[in-house]
């Protein structure tokens, strides 16, 4: 996960080629966050927010949005769109 510190959290998190990443919150610091880690090579970038608008955004501009206010389960979300159970064993 990273920080909202405009990209410097992607770096200092070795975000590289082929890494998963989730960004909290799809605002405009946010989206540079998530941005940094796409430049960086990350192959699934995601944002999770409350807000609507900013959640079309983050799609609109590629980004796999994450919607907060569907589930407090965000392990779960995040595993919808990276398509694993993170180890969790499925019902």
């Amino acid at each position: 996960m990273l920080r909202n510190d405009r990209g410097f959290g992607a770096v200092c998190a070795g975000v590289g080629v082929g890494s998963t990443v989730y960004v909290a919150g799809a605002g405009p610091v946010g989206l540079a966050a998530a941005a940094s880690a796409r430049v960086l090579g990350a192959a699934v970038v995601m944002i999770g927010d409350f807000n609507k608008d900013h959640l079309a955004h983050a799609a609109k501009v590629g980004f796999e949005p994450i919607d907060l206010s569907k589930s407090d389960r965000l392990g779960d979300m995040i595993a919808e769109v990276v398509g694993t159970n993170e180890g969790r064993q499925r019902d």
